[in-house]
């Protein structure tokens, strides 16, 4: 029975389990964990209005205020009665038009208008009267001329969703026999940014 007892005793241990062993890291560099990293969502481009379905998503633009259309309006009658082109390039849009509607719809280069009004006539004598108050500068939005109402301006049809048409009576359109201005100035002007330009002017005027 005992030799049993010592037979199971030794039997039963088992032997020591054995592991490797190392005194330094492999000179290998050791990796990152993994991340995962979603690609960067393409920019929406902004705009003045839209219409959205359901899950879409749209950036809005601010629009400039409408103090902004009036500051342009009056920003113009200065640059005229200065005979400032610099100033007035400054309000006027790239490829602004000009046009008299009484002549029909065939426009002009606003720019090269009012550099031929200066060489012909003397825009000066203006300086410091009241050619447009800026009370009386009439604000339109698109929408508010989609319908012809009495008092109000035609919309032009170069005129675009989000512009605005400012209308403004001249005060003082001529200066002793000299005409200088029609008896009405019409605007449309496009937001850029925080402020506006003007992209048609509508005068009935003939520069003699």
């Amino acid at each position: 029975m005992g030799a049993l007892v010592v037979c199971c005793a030794t039997g039963c241990a088992s032997a020591p389990a054995s592991f490797a062993t190392t005194q330094e890291w492999p000179a290998s560099r050791r990796s990152p964990d993994g991340v995962a990293i979603d690609p960067e969502p393409a920019p929406i481009a902004g705009v003045h209005q839209a219409r959205t379905t359901a899950g879409s998503v749209v950036a809005l633009t601010p629009s400039a205020s409408l103090g902004a259309a009036v500051e342009a309006v009056m920003r113009f009658v200065d640059a005229v009665t200065r005979e400032d082109a610099a100033l007035l390039a400054t309000v006027l849009g790239e490829r602004a038009g000009w046009i008299n509607p009484a002549a029909g719809r065939s426009g002009s280069n606003a720019v090269l208008v009012w550099r031929e009004r200066f060489r012909r006539l003397e825009y000066g004598k203006l300086a410091g009267a009241p050619v447009v108050r800026e009370s009386d500068v009439e604000i339109y939005a698109f929408d508010d001329l989609e319908a012809p109402l009495p008092g109000r301006p035609q919309r032009p049809p170069e005129m675009r969703d989000g512009d605005v048409y400012a209308r403004a009576r001249v005060l003082s359109p001529r200066v002793g026999p000299d005409r200088l201005f029609g008896d009405e100035l019409g605007f449309v002007l496009r937001s850029e940014g925080d402020r506006f330009r003007i992209v048609l002017l509508l005068e009935e005027f003939q520069i003699p």
